[in-house]
């Protein structure tokens, strides 16, 4: 600035030379006025002081204040005291080793009563009949083994427990109702061979297919196997031949004649069932 003034102070030189007495020469032969000669040396002069009062002023300033603190943190909300669980129940002791098992009896022999006497003179009658039928240690119900002619017993299978002509082999067997409903409805008259030969001498009275050579109807007849009025009496009587079941084919009578093997009272009343419903094949 002071450089400025003095610029804009300086007269516009005369072409005309003019000295002042009281005034310095410049470098180049020209003049200064006085009064810019004195304004550029009192700048010059104040400059110290100047940068002097504002170190001072820095260096002299009171510290500026602390930052206020932050606002406190509000503590949480108390909650509601709890009420104290119940301590768990202290552990039950163990359960005492399981009593030893008692050694194993010896099976006693079974033994049936004797079946009930209803009537001494030993005729069959209701009561009689009755008493047999519901006894269970009855023949009746002792004859119904899987092995013909046995007598059942404990833990032997009934015959209506095992497959027909299974021979009670291992997973033969089957419920009794299977064995009942067949009885019932004839399932198995027609397709089992109720009558087989056994020697060649028999051979000549069946056909080729092994069913017996019947030239008429024949009807089914129950009785003992021989004696007066059995089953050989009655085809005797009506037939002829070497053999009981060469007279009995001869004369149009079936009768039940299968292996020993596959005989039971199972089969014996599929049989009879069979010749009641009129289902045996001629």
């Amino acid at each position: 600035r002071l450089i400025h003034a003095v610029e804009l102070d300086r007269p516009t030189p005369s072409t005309e030379p003019h000295v002042d007495a009281a005034a310095p020469l410049a470098s180049d032969g020209k003049t200064w006025p006085s009064h810019a000669f004195i304004a550029a040396a009192s700048a010059l002069l104040l400059m110290p002081a100047v940068v002097l009062a504002g170190a001072s002023y820095y260096l002299l300033r009171p510290p500026p204040p602390p930052p206020s603190p932050p606002p406190p943190i509000a503590p949480p909300p108390r909650l509601p005291p709890s009420t104290p669980q119940p301590s768990p129940p202290p552990p039950r002791p163990p359960s005492p080793p399981p009593p030893s098992p008692l050694p194993p009896q010896p099976q006693q022999p079974v033994v049936y009563p004797p079946p009930p006497v209803v009537n001494g003179d030993g005729l069959l009658t209701h009561e009689r009949c009755h008493a047999m039928l519901r006894d269970n240690s009855h023949h009746f119900r002792r004859m119904w083994d899987e092995r013909g002619w046995a007598k059942a017993g404990p833990g032997r299978p009934s015959c209506w427990d095992v497959q027909r002509f299974s021979g009670g082999q291992k997973g033969s067997s089957q419920p009794a109702s299977a064995f009942f409903d067949g009885v019932a409805t004839g399932r198995h008259c027609s397709r089992t061979r109720w009558m087989h030969f056994y020697n060649n001498r028999d051979a000549v009275v069946f056909r080729r297919d092994g069913t017996p050579d019947f030239s008429r109807r024949a009807p089914a007849i129950l009785g003992f196997d021989d004696g007066d009025g059995s089953i050989g009496g009655l085809c005797e009587s009506r037939g002829w031949g070497d053999t009981k079941l060469q007279r009995c084919v001869r004369a149009n009578l079936q009768i039940l004649s299968i292996d020993a093997s596959d005989y039971n009272l199972c089969r014996n009343l599929e049989w009879q069932a069979c010749g009641g419903q009129s289902k045996l094949s001629d």
